[in-house]
């Protein structure tokens, strides 16, 4: 029996090269103040194709810290209202959900996958 091969990364993901101009990269300074703003990675879905959106949903990568498979890309409760079919805010996630292990999100390794995919945006 074939296993399915997980990407190890967001950025290493096949889909990536699609998304890539849909990939906005904003300084949220609400936790680190103005010298050391957290980067909050979000996608543009409203000028993406439907299809595109739903197979960016479905996508999954390797969790940075447990290897777990994850899925990356995220609704944003607030703001995805029940009146469309696909969520208008989305956002990029490189570890487990925090109700399932919130250590996962916190350490070394999620801080340098968020450096990798804003540099993989940068230059794409």
């Amino acid at each position: 029996m074939a296993t399915r091969r997980i990407p190890a990364s967001v950025e290493l993901h096949p889909l990536f090269k699609r998304i890539a101009q849909f990939v906005r990269i904003e300084k949220y300074d609400r936790d680190g103040g103005h010298s050391k703003p957290r980067i909050r990675i979000e996608v543009a879905t409203t000028m993406m194709p439907p299809n595109l959106i739903r197979e960016m949903l479905k996508a999954e990568v390797q969790c940075v810290r447990c290897g777990q498979p994850i899925h990356p890309f995220r609704a944003r409760t607030k703001g995805s209202s029940d009146r469309t079919e696909l969520p208008r805010h989305v956002y990029v996630a490189v570890a487990c959900p925090l109700d399932v292990n919130i250590g996962c999100s916190r350490g070394k390794a999620a801080k340098e996958a968020y450096i990798a995919i804003e540099e993989a945006v940068e230059n794409a």
